[in-house]
């Protein structure tokens, strides 16, 4: 290679391109990872105490009933059988939901700091989160129909407007499927070029 016109102290080096500026940090990802954060310890929070104060479903039913005023003597049977396909269920989805606040926490702490497993923990929150939800939605409209047949059948406010235990089971269905928003824009925003780029 010709060194015509180089000096001879003038390393080759010098020739070559200057290192790439870093990427500009994204203000969305920082965002996103304080949103994490707030809604992961939130749902921590929900989970700690309902695992915490709740128990056994029935007992806990039973008593809000019984307040009301909506059950007398001769229904607590009637009740205890509604509520028995969802008991167990209703106390694995508590510890699912509580694993899943978990990861959305963790991941928010990863997006704050700007790191690529944040990212990672985010997929993997949407994922987790949807499957529960999944699982919700069955245990809701199938394993709990007992339940609120008997809840419409035993509350004359909800007989006389003529709703039905599957009106009800829609509209917490609805509710259901409204929560899982945040997911899926999750699922988004994590997995934007620009936000990817941003991660260390």
């Amino acid at each position: 290679m010709s060194q015509q016109g180089m000096s001879a102290y003038e390393p080759e080096d010098d020739l070559a391109q200057p290192p790439a500026l870093p990427e500009k940090r994204e203000g969305i990802t920082k965002v996103w990872g304080i949103l994490h954060i707030i809604f992961g310890g939130l749902s921590l929070l929900g989970g700690v105490m309902k695992l915490f104060t709740q128990g056994s479903l029935v007992p806990g039913v039973e008593a809000e009933f019984k307040k009301s005023g909506m059950l007398d003597a001769m229904d607590e049977a009637s009740l205890e059988e509604a509520l028995s396909g969802v008991e167990v269920p209703n106390l694995v989805l508590g510890y699912l939901d509580y694993g899943v606040g978990l990861l959305l926490l963790l991941a928010g702490v990863g997006l704050v700091r700007y790191a690529r497993w944040g990212r990672m923990l985010s997929n993997v929150y949407v994922v987790a989160s949807i499957a529960v939800k999944v699982v919700s939605g069955y245990v809701l409209m199938v394993l709990a129909t007992p339940f609120f047949e008997f809840l419409v059948a035993n509350d004359v406010t909800l007989v006389e407007a003529g709703f039905s235990g599957s009106h009800v089971q829609m509209a917490m269905l609805l509710a259901l499927v409204v929560s899982s928003v945040y997911a899926i824009a999750t699922l988004v925003v994590v997995n934007l070029s620009r936000v990817k780029r941003s991660l260390a």
